[in-house]
């Protein structure tokens, strides 16, 4: 009896530690939906990194703790901060693929931080990470070829790619178009899965159209 008793508070506890753990990730999700400024980030990735240094074992919360630091990174001034924020956001990608991170959605991170490092100074860095980003999402295209993100970042990094180096419209429109169909048919129920884009996608297709 004794024994049963200490195994059912055991599983009591563990139930309620992963009950937690989702409340606490899709409050912040709730919150990433509306996050706006670099502050908004700021905070969002100081929440995401202590889910992360609790649990341990789940690579969730660092993907969104490394989306945040991306995001931020394209609302400051500064290259040497924005710079640092990729940093700090690559080794936090390369940590939640050690914990079996989903490859595809990793690689769309990875790609956000090359189109990161690339807005810092489009000039200079261009030549270095256009392709990065393009080789890199066709890995992740290759990996799960229905992943929305994936085939936005392409189209989006196709569209404003010129012709003469393999972009333009005419190759960019499928891919966004996809992407768009899948995004509006996806499920709507939450998850701490990566759901991002849909809003993004849809803004890039009206612009490619006009």
């Amino acid at each position: 009896m004794k024994k049963l008793i200490i195994i059912f508070l055991s599983i009591s506890s563990f139930s309620l530690s992963a009950q937690d753990y989702l409340s606490a990730m899709q409050n912040n999700l709730k919150q990433l939906d509306a996050a706006e400024t670099p502050q908004n980030y700021t905070g969002l990735a100081l929440s995401f990194e202590r889910i992360a240094v609790a649990e341990q074992t789940k690579w969730h919360p660092y993907y969104y703790q490394a989306f945040c630091l991306l995001a931020k990174s394209f609302l400051i001034e500064g290259a040497d901060d924005r710079d640092k924020l990729v940093d700090a956001a690559e080794a936090i990608i390369e940590k939640a693929g050690q914990l079996g991170g989903d490859k595809a959605e990793l690689s769309v991170l990875q790609a956000r931080a090359y189109q990161a490092r690339l807005s810092v100074d489009p000039a200079s860095r261009s030549m270095q990470y256009g392709p990065k980003t393009t080789m890199l999402l066709a890995e992740a295209r290759a990996k799960n070829p229905n992943n929305p993100r994936v085939l936005f970042l392409l189209g989006q990094n196709l569209l404003f790619t010129p012709e003469g180096y393999g972009g333009g419209k005419d190759r960019a429109l499928p891919l966004i178009e996809k992407a768009v169909a899948i995004f509006n048919t996806a499920p709507t129920e939450p998850t701490v899965d990566p759901s991002w884009g849909r809003d993004e996608a849809n803004s890039l297709l009206a612009n490619a159209k006009k």
